[in-house]
């Protein structure tokens, strides 16, 4: 057998660096960050979610996210659903009295934590009675930052993966619903 060498090397190269320095030109610089909330890049202070970074002044950054690592929790913490929605949860909620609404109040208080010499707070709500929306505020206040199912904390998730969560979670709520049981109250110990 004849072997051919293809005749189309140096038009191929030439593709090549043509597409190498399209992508370099039009490639934007992107920044990670490794927690929610609360974050310096270099002297700015900013406010990070999943997919969102607020700057000084209200500006918006695409080119800054959430590291790829975190993805499982991240999908969690994205701008969903509308306002309007989530106003008449909590205006339901606000309705019953102020016990509910401190649930709800958490969610705008626990970023605001970090503006004082607090290291964190944690508030533990209780009630002998069910059924009383104890689940609900915690779910509406949980949908301020992202979703209201996955983004709340199950009794069965590893003390690793809670240790993780809670390190990207920053300076956000985070939420258990139903910890009952000494077993439960222990296992939650260890975890954060």
């Amino acid at each position: 057998g004849i072997m051919v060498k293809p005749s189309f090397e140096k038009p191929f190269t030439g593709l090549m660096m043509d597409w190498l320095t399209t992508i370099k030109e039009n490639r934007k610089t992107v920044q990670t960050v490794s927690k929610f909330g609360w974050n310096m890049l270099g002297d700015e202070r900013c406010f990070t979610l999943a997919d969102r970074t607020y700057l000084p002044g209200g500006k918006q950054s695409k080119g800054i996210h959430v590291d790829r690592q975190f993805g499982n929790v991240a999908k969690y913490y994205q701008a969903k659903g509308d306002l309007e929605s989530w106003q008449r949860a909590a205006k339901a909620i606000t309705k019953t009295g102020p016990e509910l609404s401190i649930i709800l109040a958490s969610a705008f208080a626990s970023p605001l934590l970090s503006m004082t010499e607090l290291p964190g707070g944690l508030l533990s709500i209780m009630s002998k009675k069910s059924g009383v929306g104890k689940s609900t505020a915690m779910r509406t206040a949980q949908a301020v930052w992202g979703s209201p199912d996955g983004g709340i904390n199950q009794l069965d998730d590893t003390e690793a993966s809670i240790t993780k969560k809670m390190g990207l979670l920053n300076n956000l709520p985070a939420y258990w619903d139903e910890l009952r049981g000494e077993q439960a109250l222990e296992h939650f110990g260890r975890s954060v």
